[in-house]
């Protein structure tokens, strides 16, 4: 019998699921981490089509993009055209300008999320470099 896992129903943004006393085991997590990014891309192909794009012909580094940004923040279409736009079109300057994330914090102050920017600015760097 796999140990379970009570400590959290919490597992980012893009995935909440219901809190219970028995908890979830880590191959339970895994599956539903996994539909939901199928969920994702499934969403992204659509949106990519509309905008003239094959989401499954885009780079690796381009899909990450795209797919991190949909976890953590809802659709990066509406939220951050201006960056999803540029990671379609690989368009690099625009990416740089445009990939900072903040928040607001408890006391009304905007902050920006210094470890999400530190690896996006990074995926950037690798589709820069041709990885």
């Amino acid at each position: 019998m796999q140990k379970r896992i009570i400590s959290t129903c919490d597992f980012g943004p893009g995935l909440k699921l219901p809190c219970t006393s028995e908890g979830y085991t880590q191959s339970e997590i895994d599956q539903k981490l996994t539909e939901k990014l199928e969920e994702i891309e499934t969403k992204l192909r659509r949106q990519c089509k509309s905008r003239g794009k094959d989401y499954d012909s885009l780079g690796r580094y381009q899909k990450w993009l795209l797919v991190d940004f949909t976890y953590n923040l809802g659709d990066v279409f509406s939220k951050f055209p201006k960056f999803a736009k540029a990671v379609l079109d690989r368009d690099l300057a625009t990416m740089k300008a445009e990939y900072e994330r903040s928040y607001t914090d408890p006391s009304g102050q905007k902050k920006l999320q210094t470890e999400r920017n530190k690896w996006t600015k990074n995926v950037i760097q690798k589709i820069e470099d041709g990885e």
